[in-house]
């Protein structure tokens, strides 16, 4: 295991930014303090060769400049909350909007808005982060970190953990952008498994309901893999509300918490597989659907050159109490694990 810290340009204050890069035995992968972001992910095809599977740019200023997310944990509400405003023993919080509808990933700065803190040792890095009492509306003097290794046989792990005075809704995940078939080949025809019966439907301005749906009969149905690219051209309503994938599957748990598979993706020009697992109860798929942009190396980014599978609390559960509770109590420690675990075949 080899932990290095380079120089990856400076942010708009004048401060340095900083990659970190874990090399291991099976490949490597680098993070930026900006948002604790994976910027790559470098991997074996099934020839040996090494592929550079997530989106990402080529300094921090880039990152700092654009608002995809790429590689980002977000928080501290990861995805949707519904109208802004969350009602917490009996005091409303107004939050700050990002859309007239509702807040997305924590306001408008939130985590992945910010440079964090972080400390490297012989076997990963933390990053970690204090979110006052206030920030963005949320309740609580906040203490958060994310953990991320990358062992010799190919698994990347996140271990997130908060700890805030009072009780406040927290919803953390990461924001990669997979493409295993390389982050600037434009492939977008990626095979996808979710180990989910289950799914979370829209309302128009991709507003979560709270209803709770089957997959079968549905293009939602991604319990045998099939084709991403091919499933998010259809002409389903879901589809057309979101412009593609950007759904909620609530995964199949055998036992709340637990470290548990969710899904699979693959790429059948590259051979490179990756396999998530998490302690989360659902899982966000997204299909990069509006995006373009210039990334890493001169690659042109277009719209559903990527899947991110995000691993997380439900979207909007601060409003819809049949699903898990996104409430983390005063004192009590918040903790969760993904890992994405790749092969290549």
């Amino acid at each position: 295991m080899n932990i290095t810290v380079t120089p990856f340009g400076s942010y708009n204050d004048g401060r340095k930014a900083n990659l970190i890069t874990i090399e291991s035995e099976y490949g490597k992968v680098c993070f930026t303090d900006y948002a604790a972001s994976v910027v790559s992910i470098i991997v074996p095809d099934k020839d040996g060769n090494m592929r550079d599977v997530a989106l990402g740019f080529d300094s921090g200023a880039e990152y700092q400049a654009n608002d995809g997310g790429f590689g980002a944990v977000c928080g501290r509400f990861a995805n949707r909350l519904v109208g802004s405003k969350v009602k917490l023993n009996g005091t409303e919080y107004q939050l700050d909007k990002t859309h007239e509808l509702f807040t997305l990933h924590g306001g408008s700065v939130g985590f992945n808005k910010r440079i964090w803190d972080f400390a490297t040792d012989d076997k990963g890095v933390t990053f970690s982060l204090v979110s006052a009492d206030g920030d963005q509306g949320f309740p609580g003097n906040m203490e958060v970190s994310v953990r991320y290794e990358f062992s010799d046989d190919g698994v990347l792990s996140m271990d997130f953990s908060a700890q805030s005075d009072k009780d406040t809704p927290l919803n953390l995940t990461n924001h990669a952008y997979f493409n295993l078939s390389g982050h600037g080949s434009g492939d977008d025809h990626q095979l996808l498994q979710i180990n989910a019966d289950f799914f979370n439907p829209q309302a128009v301005g991709q507003l979560p309901t709270g209803e709770v749906r089957f997959v079968e009969g549905t293009v939602m149905d991604f319990r045998a893999e099939k084709d991403v690219a091919l499933t998010s051209m259809s002409e389903d309503e879901q589809i057309r509300i979101a412009g593609g994938f950007d759904h909620n599957f609530l995964l199949n748990k055998s036992e709340r918490g637990a470290l548990e598979y969710a899904g699979s993706l693959r790429s059948t020009v590259t051979g490179i597989n990756m396999r998530a697992y998490t302690t989360m109860p659902a899982m966000m798929i997204y299909t990069a659907n509006g995006l373009s942009k210039p990334g890493k190396g001169g690659a042109q980014y277009g719209p559903r050159a990527a899947v991110c599978m995000e691993c997380q609390n439900v979207p909007d559960s601060m409003r819809h109490t049949h699903f898990p509770s996104p409430v983390l109590k005063a004192a009590e420690r918040y903790s969760a694990r993904t890992e994405y675990r790749f092969t290549h075949e």
